[in-house]
């Protein structure tokens, strides 16, 4: 019998719905424009059973995504999870295998080594198909139209990153998806992948690098010749997981850091310039764009 905490993360709004649904012809109040046609998609957490440690962050919950389709001057709307490799394992077992949000110690045996990701952060359209995105694993594929899952992608083979963000950009000059992925070998470590996708799905470019200590690098931006990270001291290692604490903790005592990547199909991590200021925090990007021997960073 599923039995839900009466904690903040299970309550509220963070309340689980649990439903896959079809509904034709929604209600609604007032009129549609008959030439409004298109879709409207949502992600968002939604897991499936309690959490296996009695209590979690709404965060670590698995990914819902719900179309709304308009067309014809109604909205219709569907709704399914995305079927990760989690979702899968635990769906088999009838409950919850993995453990704590980004702690990999206090999963099941049964499930040590599978991707941990749940899909619930950004549905993202790109290439005439549906990214269901979380940072910690790759990109999962579902049908726009269907909402069945495809299963992650590694685009053709030719990605060897582990991870890919939850906030891709797409150039609007050549059409390019640009993204990144950090903790790219595995929790905690320090590499990060830059990645350009066409929209036929090649995988362009993957630039390798390091980053000046492990952070959460949620986001990130792109002007027409740079793409610039930002690292926070929101940060981890190994111990904070072995003591049971949250993954992520700030540290007061750490500089931010600016990278600047050039923008060229030859770019290499010697390319790459920081800039450091002082102790601050970052997360969500607003904008960035360039000025003469200027670069604007709004976040």
């Amino acid at each position: 019998m599923a039995q839900f905490p009466e904690t903040p993360s299970f309550t509220g709004f963070n309340t689980p719905s649990r439903i896959e649904a079809d509904i034709a012809d929604l209600d609604v109040k007032g009129a549609i424009p008959p030439e409004l046609d298109g879709a409207f998609y949502r992600v968002q957490p939604d897991p499936q059973y309690p959490p296996r440690l009695g209590d979690d962050i709404a965060f670590n919950g698995d990914g819902m995504i719900t179309m709304f389709r308009f067309h014809d001057g109604r909205v219709d709307f569907k709704q399914r999870w995305a079927h990760t490799d989690k979702w899968k394992l635990e769906r088999e077992a009838g409950k919850g295998l993995f453990g704590a949000y980004r702690n990999p110690l206090t999963d099941d045996e049964s499930v040590k080594g599978k991707i941990r990701g749940t899909a619930n952060t950004n549905a993202f359209i790109y290439g005439g198909k549906l990214y269901a995105l979380k940072e910690d694993s790759p990109a999962l594929v579902m049908d726009p139209a269907t909402l069945e899952t495809e299963g992650y992608t590694w685009f053709n083979g030719a990605m060897t990153g582990q991870t890919f963000t939850a906030h891709p950009k797409i150039d609007p000059l050549t059409g390019d998806m640009i993204a990144f992925g950090y903790a790219a070998k595995g929790v905690l470590t320090l590499d990060m992948t830059y990645y350009v996708v066409s929209p036929e799905g090649e995988l362009k470019q993957e630039l390798w690098f390091e980053l000046p200590y492990y952070c959460m690098m949620h986001d990130f931006a792109i002007t027409p010749d740079y793409a610039l990270f930002h690292v926070v001291p929101s940060t981890s290692n190994w111990e904070r997981l072995e003591k049971g604490l949250p993954h992520f903790g700030f540290d007061t005592t750490l500089p931010v850091y600016l990278g600047v990547l050039p923008r060229r199909p030859d770019a290499t991590a010697e390319d790459i310039r920081w800039f450091k200021r002082d102790n601050c925090f970052a997360s969500h990007v607003m904008n960035a764009f360039q000025e003469g021997t200027k670069i604007h960073f709004d976040t």
